[in-house]
């Protein structure tokens, strides 16, 4: 991924994100794996509300190997970024 793709991916998943970001509630988080490997993971809110656990404090590994664990969840999901 050239890191102008890279740059521009980044501001889309912050924008996905935006509205988690300042919230005291439930969190998110997105991973985006192409070819078998993880070019952003990004996470916003809580993952406990209760505790105030951050969303992503566990963070994957970003190696090819964790990406190709989860092929249905590759197959299924698709964002399309030139629309």
């Amino acid at each position: 991924m050239t890191d102008l793709a890279s740059l521009r991916l980044e501001r889309i998943v912050e924008r996905l994100l935006s509205p988690w970001q300042n919230a005291g509630g439930p969190g998110v988080t997105i991973g985006v794996v192409r070819d078998d490997v993880l070019h952003v993971h990004r996470s916003a809110g809580l993952a406990n509300i209760e505790l105030g656990v951050p969303s992503g404090r566990a963070r994957p590994s970003a190696s090819p190997q964790s990406a190709s664990n989860l092929p249905a969840l590759r197959s299924s999901c698709s964002l399309r970024t030139d629309a």
